[in-house]
């Protein structure tokens, strides 16, 4: 599988994989304002999810170096 990535306009981004010779795009743009809307949020509540695990890792291991 090819992951391709680019962007447009810093309002667009354009993802195009390619699967079994087919090509399936999904641009922003082209979506209802709601769907491109709830896209946005979920994508800011998964960047915060893993802001808050790599923190929570990094202050495990800080307590595990200290105890050791």
């Amino acid at each position: 599988m090819n992951l391709r990535l680019t962007s447009s306009s810093s309002a667009t981004l354009r993802t195009a994989a390619v699967r079994n010779r087919q090509v399936v795009n999904t641009d922003l743009t082209s979506l209802p304002k709601a769907t491109a809307s709830q896209m946005e949020e979920e994508s800011a509540r998964l960047k915060r999810l893993v802001a808050d695990r790599s923190l929570d890792k990094h202050m495990l291991s800080e307590a595990l170096r200290k105890k050791v």
